[in-house]
């Protein structure tokens, strides 16, 4: 996608993307509701771990969206 033109991507774009197996979406599970400047720890700590289960929870599809190994 980015070297085919420049501009914003429509969400309908994103999705057929996604389901011809062009493109791996990569997006947080739930909302995100820290802001650019949080310093609330408890809000990074809990958006931290949101990333870090979100990522276990895709690895096999990653692997194999990159053509590696499911193990």
């Amino acid at each position: 996608l980015c070297g085919q033109r420049m501009g914003t991507v429509s969400d309908e774009e994103i999705l057929k993307l996604e389901e011809q197996g062009r493109i791996l979406v990569i997006a947080p599970s739930q909302k995100v509701t820290v802001g650019r400047l949080e310093r609330d720890m408890n809000k990074l700590g809990d958006l931290y771990w949101l990333g870090y289960n979100d990522t276990l929870n895709r690895l096999d599809s990653l692997r194999s969206y990159l053509g590696g190994s499911s193990t």
